[in-house]
């Protein structure tokens, strides 16, 4: 799926959403990162965790932010297109780019006999090439911030 989102430069950021599920009750997240990087033949380089909060949709203004740690990286490949990463797994109330964390959010869910599904998610923003990173996070983030209030309200 391609996104777009509106920078302060007035000009439209165009992105590519990779989502990939939870198939099945006993999936547990582990490998969708190796099998991203993989499949596009990813150099990383400039890697680094990347915090934001999401405000559920829809609520009030009590409502309490969700907070999600992802990592971020530039990523090119061997053609020399680059482009900056955004990744983590979303939940229903947050998320986070290690499985552990996830695993410590499934093991509270199973005390009430329920599970926490989740979703592998992968935002790839082109850039120019082997440039800074940081230059695109506002746009990441504002994509991420989307994405997972969206995720929240929805699918998790």
């Amino acid at each position: 799926m391609v996104l777009s989102a509106d920078s302060k430069k007035g000009d439209q950021t165009k992105a590519v959403l990779l989502l990939l599920p939870q198939t099945g009750s006993r999936d547990q997240p582990v490998v969708e990162w190796t099998e991203i990087n993989s499949f596009w033949q990813w150099r990383v380089a400039q890697y680094r965790s990347a915090n934001f909060t999401v405000k559920p949709q829809g609520a009030g203004s009590n409502a309490a932010e969700t907070k999600v740690e992802a990592r971020f990286f530039r990523a090119s490949t061997k053609n020399q297109q680059t482009f900056a990463v955004l990744q983590w797994y979303a939940w229903f109330n947050g998320g986070h780019s290690s499985p552990l964390s996830w695993f410590v959010v499934d093991q509270l869910a199973q005390w009430h006999r329920k599970r926490a599904p989740w979703v592998a998610v992968s935002i790839v923003i082109p850039m120019e090439p082997l440039g800074q990173v940081e230059t695109t996070w506002n746009e990441a983030k504002s994509l991420g911030q989307t994405v997972q209030a969206a995720l929240m309200a929805g699918p998790l």
